[in-house]
């Protein structure tokens, strides 16, 4: 009994977490509990629970009256955020090139070719969760609980899903197939190269897409 509640709120927190991240929820809306239940077909306990682990990663509040509303972000945060990850991920994939299992290396290959098998399908949705998948997958490849742990505390609040740009997207599955290839061969030079160049021009991203909201 109870390793199915364990299942249930896992996947709970799962969905909810994919939802926000998804822009299923606009920022500042307030979640009910009530329809996340009828939406999710889950028991309060594991919704209320998700929500608390979520207000601890930063992507809810609760208000003194128990409310939960989807954050919002400025674009400092958003500035910060891409900063974070930038060191946060060259030290990851220069670990994963030096001690990376080849489990976590075989699995970088096999959401890059599914990435681009989403994309050739026209499947956004696969491919934009590919996308995230990679960089998780990068940073738990590192070897280390600490990352992780830090990675889930700063990653994709503020990064939700862009308008989809074919050449961005197609520059996006080339860099991360190259910085895969350098983690298989161990090269962590070329790999914490190759991924600062793919993540530093996030922040000029934000900057495009704060301008465009103000128009």
């Amino acid at each position: 009994m109870g390793n199915s509640n364990d299942t249930q709120q896992i996947q709970v927190y799962d969905a909810l977490r994919s939802m926000i991240l998804g822009n299923e929820f606009a920022p500042e809306e307030r979640i009910s509990e009530r329809n996340l239940c009828e939406r999710l077909g889950a028991t309060r306990g594991p919704v209320r629970e998700s929500l608390i682990r979520l207000e601890g990663e930063g992507l809810v509040r609760k208000t003194p009256a128990h409310a939960y509303y989807v954050e919002q972000f400025s674009l400092q945060d958003k500035h910060d955020v891409y900063a974070v990850r930038l060191a946060l991920e060259r030290l990851a994939v220069r670990k994963a090139c030096l001690t990376g299992s080849l489990e976590d290396k075989i699995g970088l290959t096999v959401i890059c070719e599914e990435e681009r098998q989403a994309y050739a399908q026209g499947d956004e949705a696969t491919r934009f969760l590919c996308d995230q998948m990679f960089h998780q997958r990068l940073v738990r490849a590192s070897g280390s609980r600490i990352l992780r742990r830090i990675f889930e505390m700063v990653t994709l609040p503020v990064l939700a899903a862009k308008t989809v740009v074919r050449e961005k997207t197609e520059r996006t599955m080339a860099e991360h197939a190259a910085i895969c290839a350098a983690v298989r061969s161990g090269n962590a030079d070329e790999a914490e190269r190759l991924i600062a160049i793919h993540l530093e021009p996030g922040t000029r991203f934000v900057d495009e897409e704060d301008g465009d909201s103000g128009r």
